[in-house]
């Protein structure tokens, strides 16, 4: 169904884009001109024929001149696939020290993608400060290579939210491991500091 005010609106920004240029349309080249435009919106023609009266001096612009200064314009006002992986790692490393590993939160698609990739939660909420280096470009560059991929990979709005924490025995043992406990419940702990302060709720003493 068409929607007669949008096409009104195309066309008087069509109009005023001739006039501009000493130019008149016919009604042919008008029903060509929005029958190519039809997925765009009055918005973004308005805005595209804007920058194409001030910036162009070809002539008349052709559709393939008008389509590509709305793509330029849509791409140069979305943040870039790296910039928001850089927004998820910030967010990723304030959801450890603010929820600690007991309390997963939901992840973006892509993101969930990429801790999977990682090891889990889990494992994230073991890193150490001198790893951040490196964790933060293996980080970055996983988010960027599964970014619009996450069906292929088979992540899911309910697989994004599964908690990483290791059950029953698998968490003592994980835990005698890393920080040596003994059967009262002491540890001593020889591993390198950890950049996430996540025991402060845990069973185990602190020094």
């Amino acid at each position: 169904m068409i929607d007669m005010e949008s096409t009104q609106q195309k066309i008087a920004m069509l109009q005023k884009m001739a006039m501009a240029f000493d130019k008149k349309f016919s009604d042919d080249q008008l029903t060509i001109y929005l029958e190519y435009l039809a997925d765009y919106t009055p918005e973004q023609v308005a805005k595209a024929v804007k920058q194409l009266i001030a910036s162009y001096s070809y002539g008349l612009p052709k559709i393939a001149d008008i389509i590509k200064t709305i793509q330029a314009q849509e791409t140069a006002t979305q943040p870039s696939v790296e910039l928001m992986a850089e927004s998820e790692w910030s967010r990723l490393r304030e959801n450890v020290r603010r929820l600690g590993r007991y309390r997963e939160p939901k992840f973006d698609p892509t993101t969930a993608a990429v801790v999977e990739n990682l090891g889990g939660w889990w494992a994230i909420c073991d890193w150490y400060t001198d790893e951040m280096e490196w964790r933060h470009r293996d980080f970055v560059r996983l988010w960027q290579e599964f970014y619009g991929k996450e069906d292929f990979l088979g992540i899911t709005e309910s697989r994004a939210h599964q908690s990483a924490l290791p059950s029953g025995d698998d968490t003592k043992a994980g835990l005698r491991q890393k920080f040596n406990l003994a059967s009262d419940g002491s540890f001593t702990d020889t591993s390198k500091p950890l950049l996430f302060d996540n025991y402060a709720e845990g069973p185990w003493p602190r020094q």
